[in-house]
This record gives structure tokens, sequence and C-alpha cells, in this order.
């Protein structure tokens, strides 16, 4: 019952999620037909596909995590300004492409792709290697410090993911002016790593001493 309820909340979905994303794109482009929306389109769906194919399979409880809200004071606003942010990372390209501000050669929009395919990545081998790492701040029943895989080299690397991501996604698809918003993206990651942070020191048992070993939250050698 577990598995099929998952089935239904994740792979039945990605669908839906697909046409948000697609009407999000090319409504404002004015062309169904845009390459570069595509790319993005398909990339996204091959790995929710096979992102909760794996999970369904391999781990089901990370895909019930995943889905916790937060229980740290101020973090939904958080959470609506990364999800702003990002609404606009997708809204700026399409616009660009209808009406020509800045678009870049197509080798550039394969350098955001791999950007992308990168970002994919990451997200996937962060997730699952912490299977604690849900959406919103919160601790959860018997969780640990994790340690291993890309934890051996910063303490965050979910969010080193969704600044790629963020950078992919413009470059992808075919904008310059679309990476404006990206500049804003690592400040509001800082101050919600900085509140994720506060909550694994005072509730998590042995984050300190983590803490201690692994110096760097984001990037290697800068912070």
């Amino acid at each position: 019952m577990k598995r099929a309820r998952l089935i239904v909340t994740n792979i039945l979905t990605i669908p839906f999620i697909i046409v948000f994303f697609g009407a999000l794109l090319f409504f404002p482009a004015g062309n169904f037909y845009w390459i570069n929306g595509w790319m993005f389109i398909v990339s996204l769906a091959i790995y929710l596909l096979l992102k909760s194919i794996y999970f369904i399979i391999k781990d089901p409880s990370t895909l019930e995590k995943r889905r916790k809200l937060s229980t740290e004071k101020g973090d939904n606003i958080i959470m609506v300004l990364i999800a702003t942010l990002f609404l606009v990372l997708f809204l700026l390209p399409s616009f660009d492409y209808r009406f020509s501000w800045s678009q870049i050669p197509f080798f550039l929009s394969c350098i955001g792709f791999a950007c992308l395919i990168i970002s994919y990545l990451i997200l996937f081998f962060v997730i699952r290697e912490n299977s604690f790492a849900s959406k919103g701040l919160r601790i959860h029943e018997d969780q640990k410090v994790i340690t291993t895989g890309p934890y051996k080299l910063v303490r965050h690397p979910l969010y080193m993911g969704g600044i790629i991501m963020g950078i992919g996604i413009p470059l992808t698809l075919g904008s310059l002016i679309g990476l404006i918003p990206v500049i804003f993206l690592p400040f509001i990651y800082a101050v919600r790593i900085r509140k994720e942070e506060q909550m694994l020191l005072r509730d998590l048992k042995g984050y300190d001493e983590y803490r201690q070993k692994v110096k760097y939250r984001l990037i290697p050698e800068i912070w």
C-alpha cells in the first residue's frame, strides 16, 4: 500500500508537473516549437521519472521524508522566496526568447544544459546519501549526522546543486538576461543555511563535531 501510494504521489504526478512547467515556458515564449524549452522539459521529465523509480524501489522512506514540511519558524518565507526566484528563472528566458532581449549562441545553451545535468546528478546523489534531506527544515525521528559522499567536502551540498541548476536553467533556455535572478540565489541560500545550522546544532547530536571536521558550508576553500 505504501509503495502504491508513492507511485501515485510521485510517478503519476510527473505529467502534471511537466504540463505546468511546459505552460510556464511555452505560453510566454509564444512558440510551442522552442527547442531550448524542450531541452529543459525532456531532461526534467527523465530526471523526475528515474529518481522516483529508483527511490520507490531502493528506499521509499526517502520520498516520504522529502514531503515533510518545515518545523522552523520563518523557513516557509525563505522557501517562498526561493520558489519565486526559480519562477522568475523560467519566465525571464521565455519572454527573452519571445522578444529577443539577449539571445545567446546555441553552444552556450549546451554548456547550460551540461550544468543542468550536473545539478540533477548532484541532487540525486545527495538525496541518496542523506535520506533525511527533506524540503522543509526539520529533524526527523532517528536522524543522524551524514558524513559520507559529498558531505565529506561541504556540509550543505544540496544547495550547491541548486545554484548550479539556477545557472543551468537560463543558459539552457538560451537567455543571458535570465541569469540576473541567479545573483540573488546564493544569498538566499546563505540565510537558509545559517538557519539550518542553528537547528542542527540545537537538535542533532554530533553535528557540532561534524562541523569542526568539515569546515566549509557550501564551497570548499571559500565558504
